[in-house]
């Protein structure tokens, strides 16, 4: 017997109901036995005489049991005696008669009138959808079920045409009461697609239908953003005033969520921003105070920026650094802070603008605020003032933050801003490669070669050595314009953003591209030039071995010449470079993972796994992975294991990094190919365990959900809740992508929203995965509906650029208008392609 039936009968005390659920379980037996039937009923009485706790004198046992006998259900002579003891003085005389009825064994069951059983409209698409209905408008059966569902999704689809017929059909043609939460859909229909007449139209028919009904926050403030739009901020204001005081009328609690809902507060900005931009303080508080009244969003800068910009905008300074003030103490924010900064710095209010300091510095610490308040002086011109901030001694400011300005002023075309910065962090503890790299872009946007060659200059005036892609960049430029270059522009090489931006110690410990080379050196380097690729390597043998100080080859040039034979094909050549070098192996991990691709491809396991054994970086999996992959595709499954077992074994896992190492998604990929190695995987997991490496229990967890082995799926889990949620998901992600499976990653998507706490990056990455696999299938339209739904939940910045411009590349090829612009800062990295294995 459920037992959730038995604490709603217990919570309701209805007899009828419970009996019902006695009876439809008893049919769910095809061919129940007399005996199964009776110890059914008896143990469900035992186990409500148990249940029945404090309220057991109140209970009524001779309603309960004479509704079984109606019902014809029967328990057995054994059962009537342990039910009579165990009722002790509750067993009267009525009850005990009762008790011996459903004991006689003449009681003949009722039998339920079963319902016919529908398929679950709501787990379809809509294609499916709109065929079912047309199979159920011609066999005559009720189309409400469907029509409700397909309301529902074109709702989502922003279908506005096919959304109100159905809400058509189901109001004339089916006369079906629709409720208030389908009509909450449509007004976020009419929202999404700038309806709003319609959307107060709707409003006015929730007000008809149920005068009193409690919209969700979402709907509230899309309502309002409506009213704002349509230039009615007044309409605005009094239906935010109405919804506060309903919710606060009906004492239903309703928390503003908690953390950030950027959706919530996109609205909440949108239904400030016309009144703040008019300095209309008295409309911006008002709709503030509503907003804030009905709980319909938390306390957030863009909620309270808002009244700032308007006492900004009046002229009222007073006033607005009284509501930063205010807010910083209330809710430990400081809305407007850029806004109100450049103010105080225009009327030089040294007192105010150090109170501002300091309340930043206790929200995001010292280094943070003084960054923030040197750029807030170079928005002004003021750049001695940020130049001193910028000499702070002990100052630290993040690389991170250097590039995030520097992004802002190039996309907003402030060239002027960059070159204040570069000004005033001369001297500075900044590293200046950043503002350096930036200006340069922004002089090659402004088609200004004079000054981008001047920075050039510059930087070797204050001995900053150049990235590869600054001269690369530059080269170009100067070369498209015909211009002479002055340096040597260094071979393209596919590197990633952190790649080319290296910590400024190591890049100044970079060789000098102008210093003098014994004439060897030069004589190698020209036969690369030349791709003479057989001398230059028989040069490499030579000069490895030469004694002359002047002769000795850096790493760097082992790379080139690796890198040359191996975009040629002559990967046992480049190969022999790593045997000759192993100083390059150390540095060069991007290469060795591109060699290990190759011979992934060719699927020769002896001598990739030759390779593996004796060249992996101790600390990268990747190796380990593709090993894998290839044993599978080789039938070396068994083989493999033992390698990389035998491996496992050998390393200490004392230190953390060590997980690395373990290749969950290439022993994922083994046991899925050979799954007699399960056992062997436990075990190997379970030792990695007892060290503090979890990476077996997530190849364990990977195995079971791709197998639907729901529960030992749930256990493993369990073992591994306070972990990450992506790093549970990463060997699932990559099966994904290697056996294009689409559906195991839908699956998998649907179980994190459900069941993984903090997994917005698994999210991503399970997204990022399902768009890619349909875009390499050439289902770019599945793909755009999937990037859709995406926004939802995550920033279109989440998403792979280069699978954005993918897909808008195979839209474009169906005439079909790519609807998003690919953010500039779109992740370059590939979630579900991750580097921790």
């Amino acid at each position: 017997m459920n037992s959730d039936a038995k604490s709603i009968y217990l919570r309701l005390l209805d007899k009828s109901f419970l009996t019902v659920v006695v009876t439809g379980e008893l049919q769910s037996n095809e061919e129940p036995v007399a005996q199964d039937v009776e110890d059914v009923v008896g143990r469900f009485l035992l186990d409500i005489s148990q249940r029945s706790g404090s309220a057991s004198e109140d209970f009524d046992w001779v309603a309960l049991l004479t509704a079984l006998k109606e019902r014809g259900l029967s328990i057995s002579k054994e059962r009537e005696a342990s039910l009579s003891y165990a009722l002790g003085r509750r067993a009267t005389s009525e009850v005990n008669t009762l008790l011996s009825c459903l004991a006689s064994g003449t009681l003949k069951k009722v039998q339920l009138e079963r319902r016919p059983q529908f398929l679950s409209y709501n787990k379809i698409s809509v294609e499916q959808l709109e065929e079912a209905l047309g199979k159920c408008t011609e066999s005559g059966r009720d189309p409400k079920p469907i029509l409700i569902n397909l309301l529902i999704v074109y709702c989502n689809a922003d279908e506005l045409e096919k959304a109100n017929n159905v809400l058509k059909m189901l109001e004339e043609t089916h006369q079906f009461p629709v409720g208030v939460g389908l009509r909450v859909h449509l007004i976020n229909l009419y929202h999404k697609t700038n309806q709003p007449q319609l959307a107060f139209d709707m409003l006015e028919k929730i007000k008809e239908i149920e005068p009193d009904a409690l919209l969700t926050s979402k709907a509230i403030l899309k309502i309002a953003n409506l009213y704002v739009d349509a230039d009615r901020i007044e309409d605005a204001a009094v239906f935010l005033e109405t919804e506060a005081k309903k919710r606060h009328a009906s004492g239903e609690k309703n928390p503003a969520p908690e953390g950030k809902d950027h959706g919530i507060d996109l609205l909440c900005n949108r239904i400030l921003t016309p009144s703040s931009e008019s300095g209309d303080v008295e409309m911006v508080s008002r709709l503030e105070r509503a907003i804030l009244d009905g709980q319909f969003a938390a306390p957030s800068r863009r909620l309270i920026n808002p009244i700032v910009r308007a006492y900004l905008v009046k002229g009222d300074l007073d006033a607005a650094w009284a509501s930063v003030v205010e807010c910083k103490r209330n809710y430990n924010i400081i809305p407007f802070r850029k806004g109100i900064a450049k103010e105080l710095i225009k009327r030089e209010d040294t007192n105010k603008l150090q109170q501002l300091v300091d309340m930043a510095t206790d929200l995001y610490g010292e280094h943070n605020s003084l960054f923030d308040l040197a750029c807030f002086f170079v928005d002004e011109e003021r750049v001695k003032e940020a130049k001193r901030v910028l000499e702070t001694p002990g100052l630290r400011v993040r690389s991170e933050s250097v590039s995030e300005v520097c992004k802002y002023y190039l996309r907003e075309k402030q060239t002027k801003r960059i070159e204040d910065l570069l000004a005033a962090s001369a001297g500075t503890s900044i590293d200046r490669r950043f503002v350096y790299e930036y200006l340069l872009e922004a002089y090659i946007n402004d088609g200004n070669c004079d000054k981008a060659l001047g920075l050039w200059t510059q930087m070797q005036e204050e001995d900053l050595p150049a990235s590869d892609k600054f001269l690369r960049d530059l080269g170009s430029f100067l070369q498209q314009n015909d211009k002479p270059v002055p340096f040597a522009i260094p071979e393209e090489e596919k590197m990633s953003q952190r790649a080319r931006l290296q910590p400024q110690q190591e890049m100044k410990k970079a060789p000098e591209l102008q210093q003098p080379r014994h004439p060897k050196l030069l004589e190698y380097e020209k036969l690369l030039e030349d791709g003479k690729l057989d001398e230059a390597l028989s040069l490499h043998t030579e000069l490895l071995s030469a004694e002359d100080e002047d002769l000795v080859l850096k790493p760097r040039h082992s790379f080139t010449l690796a890198k040359k034979l191996l975009d040629v094909g002559r990967l046992d050549d480049t190969i022999k470079i790593f045997q000759e070098s192993p100083a390059m192996r150390k540095r060069n991990s991007g290469l060795l993972r591109t060699i290990a691709k190759r011979l992934a491809e060719l699927n020769d396991y002896d001598r990739f796994e030759d390779f593996f054994t004796n060249y992996r970086s101790q600390d990268d999996g990747y190796l380990a992975v593709q090993l894998c992959k290839t044993a599978g595709r080789s039938n070396q499954a068994e083989r493999c294991f033992n390698t990389i077992e035998k491996i496992l074994n050998e390393v200490s896992y004392d230190t953390k990094p060590s997980s690395h190492l373990f290749p969950s998604s290439g022993l994922l990929w083994l046991v899925k190919k050979d799954p007699s190695l399960m056992t062997r995987l436990e075990t190997l997991s379970d030792k990695m365990k007892s060290k503090g490496v979890v990476k077996g229990i997530e190849t364990l967890w990977g195995y079971h959900f791709i197998e639907g082995n729901t529960e030992e799926a749930k256990k493993l889990s369990e073992e591994v809740k306070d972990g990450n949620a992506f790093d549970l998901c990463v060997p699932v992600l990559h099966y994904c992508r290697e056996t294009q499976d689409v559906l195991v990653a839908q699956n998998l998507l649907s179980y994190i929203k459900g069941n993984l706490a903090n997994s917005d990056t698994a999210v991503a990455a399970t997204y990022n995965c399902i768009i890619d696999i349909l875009c390499q299938k050439n289902k770019p339209r599945e793909a755009l509906k999937t990037l859709e739904e995406t926004q939802k939940s995550i920033n279109l910045k989440s998403i792979n650029a280069a699978t954005l411009k993918t897909l808008s590349e195979q839209l474009a090829a169906e005439n079909i208008k790519f609807p998003f612009e690919i953010p500039a800062a779109a992740t370059t990295l590939r979630p579900g392609v991750s580097h921790r294995k």
